[in-house]
């Protein structure tokens, strides 16, 4: 895949100014105060591209620092490539794994083994997902993979579950990916294995800062 580091610049259309702020999840500031924010914690794009299945387009733009030990996941109120004067974060992360999707299979370090069973009924029981979206991880990933859906990402952090707008903490974050059409899906897993869509993605692509994060 192909960096794209001036989309993100562009998505986020960040202006440097005001102090630097503490960021956290459910947080929306002036575009320019989050990027304030990012720069001074040593935060890089990694991956850009566009939340898409709510309306109209908007910038999803994930951050990591140099290790990849911490990140975030910002959203812009605009599509990428557009002058965004809002940026939200819709998720504070952390220990980030990233793979070339190019790549067959589904990397171990995606996997849960989790029990369909347990991981089902806790799709229901917490309402996961938006439009109800919700199966068990390891199935989900399998589908996902044999039509073209490869694992290019993962972290541990903070997802907004769309269905109440609740924040939970210490999901598994994915991000699958398209090679061919640049569009997959972001998800969240409990620790039993609900998996459950946070959006479609649209227009991914990893920047230059992704390469050093490259594992297997």
């Amino acid at each position: 895949m192909r960096g794209i580091l001036r989309l993100a610049v562009a998505g986020m259309a960040i202006l440097s100014a005001s102090p630097a702020l503490a960021l956290d999840t459910g947080q929306c500031l002036p575009a320019q105060q989050v990027r304030d924010a990012l720069k001074a914690e040593g935060m890089q794009p990694i991956i850009v591209g566009n939340r898409t299945g709510y309306g109209y387009p908007t910038s999803l733009i994930f951050f990591a620092n140099a290790d990849g030990s911490r990140g975030y996941l910002i959203r812009g109120d605009k599509p990428l490539g557009e002058q965004a004067e809002t940026a939200c974060v819709d998720s504070v992360f952390r220990g980030v794994k990233l793979r070339d999707i190019s790549r067959p299979g589904i990397p171990e370090w995606a996997l849960m083994g989790d029990d369909p069973a347990k991981a089902e009924a806790g799709c229901k029981r917490d309402h996961l997902g938006y439009q109800e979206k919700c199966s068990a991880h390891d199935r989900s990933l399998a589908i996902l993979n044999s039509n073209g859906q490869h694992v290019l990402f993962m972290a541990i952090g903070t997802a907004i579950n769309p269905r109440d707008k609740s924040i939970r903490r210490d999901q598994r974050l994915l991000l699958t990916l398209d090679g061919s059409e640049a569009s997959g899906l972001l998800k969240a897993s409990t620790a039993e294995g609900a998996s459950y869509i946070l959006s479609a993605y649209t227009k991914g692509a990893t920047t230059q800062n992704a390469a050093a994060l490259m594992g297997n």
